[in-house]
């Protein structure tokens, strides 16, 4: 599940990440809330990456 849920993530899907925790939280309810917050995070980190990228190369092309 873990490599999964890896495959997923580095395809860039944002849906996959959320299908995962629902999967996740339609095993074990007690690992829902857990996963949702990871989900969460991941994605968070993951648009914080592209945000960071972009704005990096608006300046770099800006400086230059």
């Amino acid at each position: 599940m873990v490599q999964d849920f890896i495959k997923f993530y580095s395809q860039g899907k944002k849906k996959s990440i959320y299908i995962y925790a629902v999967f996740l939280g339609l095993n074990g309810s007690k690992y829902f809330l857990y996963s949702l917050i990871i989900a969460l995070f991941i994605f968070m980190s993951f648009y914080s990456y592209i945000l960071i990228v972009h704005m990096y190369l608006k300046y770099k092309c800006v400086a230059f």
